[in-house]
């Protein structure tokens, strides 16, 4: 179903069918946000490992190098795609709040990669920290131009702290972090007892 999603989203989008997906790899793991009988929003995080290259790599592999020479602990966010529904800044922020922890807890991660569409480059930088790493390129897999953007995760997560669960703050701070997860619903999803209705 997740799988449905991002091919449904990403061929809306004008993306290339069929393209938006490659192999899921043995690095990669993705979140799922879930109502009765349909999956709501999806994000997939993969870590860098040596011998296997990030998707990233295949559009923007010298800075992905030069990130890696520097000594950084890479990570990457992939197939983000979100249904429409009442409350789609809280459904995103929950994702991001998810794939966060992930690349902290699970793959020690510093640093986060995306690739996104020139489009969605001021809301990555301006609302959740990342950093502009490239000019603009094709990506030949789903045939559609993209950025190269890097978040520092420990920066991201002392925000995600500071504001998760504020959504009243995000005018206010002019960031996306309000609609991340309080530490008290963070708590309720690690033992399953969320309920985000």
């Amino acid at each position: 179903m997740a799988h449905q999603l991002v091919q449904r989203m990403f061929s809306w989008r004008g993306y290339q069918p069929g393209s938006a997906l490659p192999a899921m790899e043995n690095h990669c793991g993705t979140l799922v946000i879930c109502a009765p009988d349909t999956v709501m929003g999806t994000l997939s995080i993969s870590a860098d490992r040596p011998g296997q290259l990030l998707s990233v790599e295949k559009t923007f592999g010298e800075e992905v190098r030069a990130l890696r020479e520097a000594g950084h602990r890479l990570c990457e966010f992939t197939r983000l795609a979100v249904e429409a529904v009442a409350h789609p800044k809280e459904l995103l922020g929950s994702l991001f709040h998810g794939a966060y922890r992930f690349a902290e807890r699970v793959h020690g991660a510093g640093t986060v990669l995306v690739e996104v569409n020139p489009r969605h480059v001021r809301f990555y930088e301006r609302l959740l920290g990342f950093k502009v790493l490239s000019d603009v390129r094709l990506n030949e897999r789903v045939q559609a131009p993209a950025v190269l953007l890097a978040l520092d995760l420990a920066w991201g997560l002392r925000e995600m702290e500071r504001l998760g669960g504020q959504p009243d703050a995000a005018t206010r701070e002019r960031s996306f972090y309000p609609y991340f997860l309080s530490a008290a619903q963070e708590v309720k999803v690690l033992h399953g007892a969320w309920d985000a209705a």
